[in-house]
């Protein structure tokens, strides 16, 4: 029997030892680097190769869930279209508020029975204007508060408030005013105390 170790080949079939070197004989010889046993390969499942088989699990794994994600991105893109916040309710109520903060004076001569204005204009002689509001919706509110500014100078200097009673569920007022000085005047309604609602401009010569 030939030793792998050292190549003595005159050891006896029945002997366990190399006579020449003293090498255990009957090991299978070492491979040359580079190549493997088929022992030491690992036993990979024939449904996943050797060469990738893991990753390509991996890449399908992320491949859905990102699916799952633009999916879902859609479907919340889709909703922001056929049902945004600017939705039949929202848009109603933010019209209504807008309405209900909208209003407007007109200044006139006189009004007709139907509060209409006649002769309307920007600038009058001294003495009686009606001073006309209106709005888009009813007041909502008993009193109004008409605050009247003076130009003096470079700014409006408030010349006085006053508490006028209207029915809630009008959305036209008037009331005369006398004039008695030249200038320029502005005339602001209020509902309540800070906030204007309608806001005019009337020159007096």
């Amino acid at each position: 029997m030939k030793c792998w170790n050292c190549s003595y080949d005159n050891n006896p079939e029945s002997a366990r030892f190399c006579n020449q070197c003293g090498a255990e004989l009957n090991i299978p010889a070492q491979e040359e680097p580079g190549q493997s046993s088929m022992l030491d390969e690992p036993q990979v499942p024939e449904a996943i190769s050797t060469t990738g088989g893991t990753n390509e699990i991996r890449f399908a794994t992320v491949a859905k869930a990102i699916g799952a994600i633009v999916v879902v991105a859609i479907m919340l893109v889709r909703a922001h279209i056929n049902n945004p916040l600017d939705s039949t309710t929202d848009k109603s109520n933010r019209n209504n508020a807008q309405i209900t903060a909208t209003g407007w004076v007109t200044f006139c001569k006189k009004v007709d029975d139907n509060l209409n204005p006649i002769d309307p204009g920007d600038t009058f002689k001294r003495g009686e204007v009606y001073i006309r509001l209106e709005s888009n919706v009813p007041f909502g509110v008993s009193h109004l508060l008409l605050y009247v500014y003076r130009m003096k100078g470079n700014a409006f200097s408030l010349l006085g408030n006053y508490d006028l009673q209207t029915d809630p569920q009008a959305n036209i007022f008037a009331v005369p005013f006398t004039f008695t000085e030249r200038g320029s005047y502005r005339i602001a309604f209020r509902k309540y105390m800070d906030d204007n609602f309608a806001v005019g401009i009337v020159t007096i010569r």
